[in-house]
């Protein structure tokens, strides 16, 4: 007969061990994610005429945590439109998400921006619900996105700017040197501060020397000499 002490080491190794087999089938399904291809067309919102250079990009933010939160980025893509308005994302995956990270039922998150049009922001819907399928698809897929013509005052166009920017903060948090992922949007908002920093008038926006500055790590490299190739 088992001594207690014998008993209860027995019980503490079969909880682990289904502990320990819980984790490798969760690893084995839940965090191995992929993605189908994504083709949308952008369109002038008042003329109805495809847009061509709209800079598009595309992130898939990992949630975790006890209270969870987004805490980096399994995939980043960006991309532009042809003469046709057509917009193209390549499917990818399998990619493995760490151990207590997850999709974010909103992925992929969009933002699109040419400059002299507002930037736009999408994204699938939002749920309570944790979305664990292993393939995930866009709801934008098909469809026909449409720009609006940047109106206002130049104060108004450098907060829509300043939005831009921040929503691109997520390439910057995390030292997974994300930023390298989106040249051509870092590049066009750089363009646009300048000429308004000239003029005075500030918001909350980076210019390319900002986010140099600003950097915590430097084992990514130079943002500046990265991008210096996508500086027309």
């Amino acid at each position: 007969m088992k001594s207690k002490s014998q008993l209860y080491l027995s019980v503490f190794l079969l909880v682990v061990t289904a502990i320990l087999s819980l984790q490798g089938c969760v690893f084995a399904n839940s965090l191995m994610y992929a993605a189908t291809a994504l083709e949308a067309w952008v369109k002038d919102a008042q003329t109805d005429q495809p847009l061509d250079g709209v800079i598009v990009v595309a992130h898939w933010k990992l949630r975790g945590g006890f209270h969870p939160d987004t805490v980096g980025e399994l995939m980043v893509m960006e991309t532009m439109t042809d003469a046709t308005g057509r917009m193209y994302f390549s499917a990818w995956g399998p990619r493995v998400a760490a151990l207590g990270t997850y999709l974010s039922t909103s992925a992929p998150n969009l933002v699109f921006f040419k400059p002299g049009y507002q930037p736009a922001y999408l994204s699938n819907k939002i749920t309570k619900r944790i979305n664990r399928s292993l393939l995930r698809h866009s709801e934008w897929h098909g469809k026909t996105i449409k720009l609006k013509k940047s109106s206002g005052s130049l104060e108004e166009y450098a907060e829509r700017l300043g939005t831009l920017d921040q929503n691109m903060d997520f390439a910057f948090d995390y030292n997974d040197c994300s930023w390298k992922q989106i040249p051509r949007m870092l590049v066009a908002i750089d363009r646009e501060v300048k000429p308004l920093r000239e003029k005075k008038i500030f918001a909350n926006f980076n210019t390319i020397e900002d986010r140099e500055s600003k950097r915590n790590s430097s084992n990514c490299g130079s943002i500046r000499e990265f991008l210096r190739s996508y500086i027309p």
